[in-house]
Protein backbone atom coordinates (compact mmCIF):
# COMPACT_ATOMS: atom_id res chain seq x y z
CA UNK A 1 0.00 0.00 0.00
CA UNK A 2 2.61 2.49 1.04
CA UNK A 3 6.12 2.19 -0.14
CA UNK A 4 9.08 3.79 1.46
CA UNK A 5 11.40 5.36 -1.08
CA UNK A 6 14.79 6.12 0.28
CA UNK A 7 17.28 7.85 -1.90
CA UNK A 8 20.69 6.64 -0.89
CA UNK A 9 22.36 8.36 -3.82
CA UNK A 10 22.57 11.62 -1.93
CA UNK A 11 24.66 9.97 0.72
CA UNK A 12 27.27 8.62 -1.69
CA UNK A 13 30.39 10.76 -1.96
CA UNK A 14 30.80 10.33 -5.70
CA UNK A 15 27.22 11.45 -6.44
CA UNK A 16 27.19 14.69 -4.43
CA UNK A 17 26.81 17.72 -6.57
CA UNK A 18 28.84 20.80 -5.98
CA UNK A 19 26.30 23.06 -4.36
CA UNK A 20 27.44 26.64 -4.39
CA UNK A 21 27.63 28.02 -0.90
CA UNK A 22 25.57 31.08 -0.14
CA UNK A 23 27.72 34.12 -0.26
CA UNK A 24 27.44 36.65 2.50
CA UNK A 25 25.45 39.54 1.19
CA UNK A 26 27.08 42.86 1.57
CA UNK A 27 25.12 46.05 1.94
CA UNK A 28 25.04 48.58 -0.82
CA UNK A 29 28.25 50.42 -1.25
CA UNK A 30 27.81 54.11 -0.67
CA UNK A 31 30.17 56.05 -2.80
CA UNK A 32 29.03 59.51 -1.68
CA UNK A 33 27.48 59.75 1.84
CA UNK A 34 26.65 63.44 1.40
CA UNK A 35 22.91 62.85 0.58
CA UNK A 36 22.50 60.74 3.71
CA UNK A 37 24.01 63.48 5.86
CA UNK A 38 21.84 66.10 4.18
CA UNK A 39 18.70 64.01 4.75
CA UNK A 40 19.58 63.33 8.39
CA UNK A 41 20.31 67.02 8.95
CA UNK A 42 17.01 68.02 7.37
CA UNK A 43 15.13 65.50 9.53
CA UNK A 44 16.84 66.75 12.68
CA UNK A 45 16.21 70.35 11.67
CA UNK A 46 12.51 69.71 11.18
CA UNK A 47 12.31 67.92 14.53
CA UNK A 48 14.07 70.82 16.29
CA UNK A 49 11.78 73.28 14.55
CA UNK A 50 8.66 71.40 15.66
CA UNK A 51 10.00 71.04 19.21
CA UNK A 52 10.77 74.78 19.34
CA UNK A 53 7.27 75.60 18.10
CA UNK A 54 5.83 73.31 20.77
CA UNK A 55 7.81 75.06 23.51
CA UNK A 56 6.80 78.48 22.19
CA UNK A 57 3.11 77.55 22.03
CA UNK A 58 3.22 76.05 25.53
CA UNK A 59 4.74 79.30 26.80
CA UNK A 60 2.08 81.38 25.05
CA UNK A 61 -0.62 79.07 26.42
CA UNK A 62 0.69 79.46 29.97
CA UNK A 63 0.71 83.26 29.59
CA UNK A 64 -2.85 83.20 28.28
CA UNK A 65 -3.97 81.05 31.20
CA UNK A 66 -2.40 83.55 33.63
CA UNK A 67 -4.21 86.40 31.87
CA UNK A 68 -7.45 84.44 32.02
CA UNK A 69 -7.04 83.89 35.76
CA UNK A 70 -6.40 87.63 36.26
CA UNK A 71 -9.44 88.54 34.17
CA UNK A 72 -11.62 86.06 36.08
CA UNK A 73 -10.48 87.59 39.40
CA UNK A 74 -11.24 91.08 38.08
CA UNK A 75 -14.61 89.89 36.78
CA UNK A 76 -15.59 88.42 40.15
CA UNK A 77 -14.59 91.72 41.83
CA UNK A 78 -16.66 93.72 39.34
CA UNK A 79 -19.61 91.35 39.73
CA UNK A 80 -19.54 92.01 43.48
CA UNK A 81 -19.54 95.76 42.81
CA UNK A 82 -22.45 95.37 40.37
CA UNK A 83 -24.42 93.51 43.05
CA UNK A 84 -23.70 96.35 45.50
CA UNK A 85 -24.88 98.92 42.94
CA UNK A 86 -28.05 96.93 42.27
CA UNK A 87 -28.74 96.77 46.02
CA UNK A 88 -28.29 100.55 46.27
CA UNK A 89 -30.65 101.07 43.32
CA UNK A 90 -33.33 98.87 44.87
CA UNK A 91 -33.01 100.77 48.18
CA UNK A 92 -33.26 104.09 46.33
CA UNK A 93 -36.33 102.84 44.49
CA UNK A 94 -38.03 101.77 47.71
CA UNK A 95 -37.18 105.13 49.35
CA UNK A 96 -38.62 106.98 46.36
CA UNK A 97 -41.79 104.86 46.45
CA UNK A 98 -42.19 105.57 50.18
CA UNK A 99 -41.64 109.29 49.59
CA UNK A 100 -44.20 109.31 46.76
CA UNK A 101 -46.69 107.44 48.95
CA UNK A 102 -46.20 109.93 51.78
CA UNK A 103 -46.56 112.86 49.36
CA UNK A 104 -49.80 111.46 47.96
CA UNK A 105 -51.14 111.09 51.50
CA UNK A 106 -50.45 114.76 52.22
CA UNK A 107 -51.81 115.79 48.82
CA UNK A 108 -55.00 113.75 49.28
CA UNK A 109 -55.75 115.01 52.81
CA UNK A 110 -57.33 118.42 52.80
CA UNK A 111 -56.16 120.82 55.43
CA UNK A 112 -58.54 121.55 58.31
CA UNK A 113 -58.85 125.17 57.33
CA UNK A 114 -59.90 124.28 53.78
CA UNK A 115 -62.40 121.77 55.12
CA UNK A 116 -63.90 124.29 57.57
CA UNK A 117 -64.03 126.95 54.86
CA UNK A 118 -65.90 124.58 52.57
CA UNK A 119 -68.32 123.64 55.36
CA UNK A 120 -68.82 127.30 56.17
CA UNK A 121 -69.70 128.10 52.59
CA UNK A 122 -72.12 125.19 52.35
CA UNK A 123 -73.92 125.95 55.67
CA UNK A 124 -75.89 129.13 56.14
Amino acid sequence: MYSLDINFLKDRPEYKKDVPKAKAKKGPVIQDPKPIFIGAGAALGINFLIFGALLYLNNVNANLEEDLAEKNAELSKLNAEVKDIEAIRTKAKTFKEEADALATVFNDIKPWSALLAELGSLMP
